[in-house]
């Protein structure tokens, strides 16, 4: 396939890898797969990027815990995965955020929000990765025991690459970056959609009063 993308999935104890919305139990493992495909073209420079389960700004949601990466995968298609993390919930690129730091297994799993897993070659250079290929990434998790909880949790990951010149086999001077699709996950208490009732009211003029199509109010539900 020649086209690009950049898909979060999720499993939990009660579903296979999904974009969808999720069932999972309490105080279960779960994990998220940040797959990348390239399109037509070669690409260089990628990182992928992850604010943990802040996919969704409107609403409340609930988080789990974090425990820890599996990068086995890509690595098995000879990329060396470098992975920065941040403590902040909403870290921007690394060419525009200072707060990213180089992640190691000694550090406190609960202050990694965010984090940037940096493609490499063996020499620890920016991979090539070819066209028509694809690589993912395991976010290991774990469900609050919490059984008041009524909101989902959400999740998605974006990318930044360059595309590689097919005739000068050069990186092109521009990134190109691709949101994934979000991903939710449902305890057995969320609510997955609430009732909404909108009151609408309206100024009647007095022609329309004489007429009788003034209502006293209109409540759509």
């Amino acid at each position: 396939s020649s086209y690009q993308d950049t898909t979060t999935y999720v499993q939990t104890d009660k579903s296979n890898y999904s974009t969808g919305v999720v069932n999972a139990s309490y105080d279960s493992d779960y994990e998220y797969k940040l797959r990348v495909r390239t399109g037509s073209a070669d690409v260089t420079n990628l990182i992928l990027y992850t604010n943990i389960e802040e996919g969704h700004k409107g609403r409340g949601h609930w988080k789990g815990k974090f425990l820890g990466m599996d990068t086995t995968y890509a690595k098995a298609k000879g990329y060396k995965i470098k992975t920065y993390y941040s403590e902040n919930t909403n870290a921007m690129s690394m060419k525009e955020d200072n707060s990213w730091k180089e992640y190691n297994d000694s550090i406190d799993k609960s202050k990694v929000k965010s984090l940037a897993f940096v493609f490499q070659d063996g020499e620890g250079k920016p991979a090539v990765l070819p066209a028509n290929s694809l690589t993912y990434i395991l976010i290991k998790m774990k469900a609050p025991s919490n059984e008041n909880i009524k909101t989902l949790a959400y999740n998605n990951s974006w990318t930044e690459w360059n595309a590689i010149d097919s005739i000068t086999k050069e990186p092109v001077d521009f990134i190109t970056g691709i949101n994934s699709n979000t991903v939710k996950i449902s305890l057995p208490n969320s609510v997955q959609y609430e009732d909404i009732t909108m009151k609408i009211e309206k100024k009647w003029n007095d022609n329309d009063d004489k007429l009788g199509l003034r209502p006293n109010e209109i409540t759509y539900k």
